[in-house]
């Protein structure tokens, strides 16, 4: 089943209440049931007085999904526990930010929703089908370590109410069988490793080796970026097998290889079967995926670990290989290799080099343009000032600080980085003055804003025009490459 994302459905509270839940005693529907069991899961594992965004439900059918919404809404209500955040609240902020929210919204995108709007805590839900039944899933994020704060999931035999609202949404054939690409922050690395990413479910790199906990973030990883995306969703089988399914939105089909062991041997990916929802791969086989792009990827299982059959965590290794060129020939397949000097990117927003100049509308991409990759990946918000200035901000989930420096035009004269202050979330570099950025790895760059284009004050578009460093070494003196 393809799930997606019908809007945001938030309520705003302006006052944080303390008073106890407690479930009406009318509730018999086994959907409803589970929607109050889940809000009695949250109050236990959510802190009193949290701030929270709950983003809408994933499931195929806008119906279902508004209806379990409202009867969240109507829950923190009563439960008088929260500070949720209101509809027009985020509106206003999407209007101003330019957030693009339609479609699904992955995890980092919505923690940087929350973040923006102050809040402590996500809430996220999706319904899928199980056998013959419903499963509702029910999942709460930290906004600042990104941890999962609760996990609930209910599995639902029968309901009338599901039944009803299935009858009544009239888009639900359609909406079941449309796809949605998903879109995920530029955070890009060297294609020509295996790498570990900022996020532990995304790989953005072209091939690799990842090793993956499938009981977290439902069983799904992602790998690739951009039109090559690939979200992989795995599930429990043994210690020897894993399943393997084509339920994420970004996935057209997958089918399974038995007569090849070596992905660069596979001359022709549309050989294989793809008829099957589910594939179960054995230790060394290889399953193929094609996306809703046309694009394909294989992967390799290299390993499995079951924590029923004395494993400790449940993990799947796996290699993997994206074909880029849009081939179905994997013996054709090509390793790029990034140079450290500016060179064309799939991505207008990225420039992988360690320094260069970069030309940008920051109309575009909500504002974000990244630089440099894996350990040294730097992405650089900004938003309108004037055509003198500009604001960086500090908000991206790479950036762990920002800094003005005002003494110094040069960037190579900049013998240390840690002197300039950074306690504010928001600096306005003018024309020739520079933003020292740190990472959440400890590596830092810095940006010398050249130029500032604003389209309220005669020029045809927003642009900034800036160079950069990124001090690859991890020190603070730039006067030392």
């Amino acid at each position: 089943m393809k799930m997606i994302i019908y809007g945001i459905n938030i309520l705003f509270l302006t006052l944080a209440f303390t008073v106890c839940a407690s479930k009406p005693a009318s509730v018999s529907d086994e959907l409803d049931i589970a929607i109050h069991d889940a809000s009695d899961y949250l109050n236990e594992n959510i802190p009193t007085g949290s701030k929270i965004v709950f983003l809408n439900v994933q499931s195929d059918s806008s119906t279902l999904s508004d209806y379990i919404i409202d009867e969240f809404i109507a829950n923190m209500v009563r439960n008088r526990k929260y500070v949720v955040v209101d509809r027009q609240q985020l509106d206003i902020i999407r209007t101003e930010q330019n957030f693009q929210l339609s479609g699904e919204v992955a995890d980092n995108q919505a923690l940087e929703i929350g973040r923006f709007l102050g809040a402590q805590t996500i809430v996220s839900a999706r319904t899928s089908i199980v056998g013959d039944r419903y499963r509702l899933s029910v999942r709460a994020l930290n906004v600042q370590t990104a941890q999962v704060q609760g996990q609930y999931n209910h599995n639902i035999d029968t309901s009338e109410t599901i039944t009803a609202l299935l009858k009544n949404n009239s888009n639900t054939a359609a909406l079941s069988s449309a796809k949605v690409q998903t879109f995920i922050s530029p955070m890009r690395r060297n294609p020509t490793q295996s790498i570990q990413t900022i996020s532990n479910y995304h790989s953005p790199a072209i091939e690799g080796t990842v090793t993956f906990d499938y009981s977290n973030n439902n069983g799904r990883y992602s790998i690739g970026q951009n039109e090559q995306m690939f979200e992989i969703m795995f599930t429990k089988a043994s210690d020897r097998s894993i399943y393997v399914y084509n339920d994420p939105p970004t996935i057209s089909t997958i089918a399974l290889v038995k007569d090849e062991s070596n992905i660069r041997l596979i001359a022709n990916a549309d050989n294989y079967d793809t008829s099957s929802r589910t594939r179960t791969p054995n230790i060394n086989q290889i399953i193929i995926l094609k996306n809703i792009n046309g694009f394909y990827a294989a992967i390799k299982i290299i390993e499995i670990k079951d924590d029923t059959r004395g494993a400790i965590n449940d993990e799947v290794k796996f290699e993997y290989l994206i074909q880029v060129n849009g081939s179905s020939n994997f013996t054709n397949s090509t390793t790029v290799s990034i140079p450290s000097q500016i060179i064309p990117t799939v991505s207008n927003y990225h420039s992988p080099a360690i320094e260069g100049t970069v030309t940008f509308d920051y109309s575009n991409n909500n504002g974000r343009y990244s630089i440099g990759q894996n350990e040294q990946m730097f992405e650089i918000m900004f938003s309108k000032a004037s055509d003198r200035s500009i604001y960086v901000i500090n908000d991206p989930p790479t950036i762990s600080t920002i800094a003005l420096v005002k003494d110094i035009t040069d960037i190579r004269l900049i013998a240390n980085a840690d002197n300039y202050d950074t306690s504010s979330r928001t600096r306005t570099p003018n024309v020739n003055q520079i933003i020292v950025l740190k990472n959440i790895n400890g590596f830092y760059a810095a940006i010398k804003i050249l130029e500032v284009k604003d389209d309220t004050r005669g020029a045809i578009n927003d642009e900034v025009k800036f160079e950069y460093v990124i001090q690859v070494n991890g020190s603070s003196n730039f006067t030392k490459k």
